[in-house]
């Protein structure tokens, strides 16, 4: 089970430091600090809350809870789902320059890409044999 917690904390470090692979990506694109809603205090907010939300059901499955263990498995499924579909589209439509475009640029392509084998391998470590006897366990 421990294995599986080391996937999940990597997963939620680098869902952070894709936050700042975005602001570094938008700052160098445009010259200047990114705000707005989809960059200001809401998104910083979200992105804390969501990590913060992330190692609380990691401990909590550390601590043989079932239902942690199926809502890692479903929110991290739902985020691996939406980084292969972001990263589709994005290398599939052209800007009209002809280039594609990514927010976090080649360093979030790379991050993106290691949350998402961070999570897989998580997941299925979740449910080999071992950790199913784990979880069977701790409900006795």
């Amino acid at each position: 089970m421990t294995r599986s917690v080391g996937w999940w904390l990597a997963a939620v470090v680098l869902h952070v430091v894709s936050l700042i692979a975005v602001y570094v990506s938008v700052a160098s694109i445009t010259g200047r600090t990114p705000t707005g809603a989809l960059f200001g205090a809401p998104h910083i907010g979200f992105v804390v809350v969501s990590a913060v939300v992330a190692a609380a059901l990691v401990v909590a499955m550390r601590n043989g809870r079932n239902g942690a263990r199926i809502t890692l498995t479903v929110l991290g499924g739902l985020s691996v789902v939406g980084t292969v579909v972001g990263l589709v589209f994005a290398l599939a439509v052209p800007t009209p320059r002809g280039a594609t475009v990514t927010l976090g640029g080649p360093v979030g392509v790379v991050v993106d890409l290691a949350q998402t084998v961070c999570i897989v391998v998580a997941i299925v470590l979740m449910y080999r044999p071992h950790a199913n006897a784990y979880f069977g366990r701790a409900r006795h």
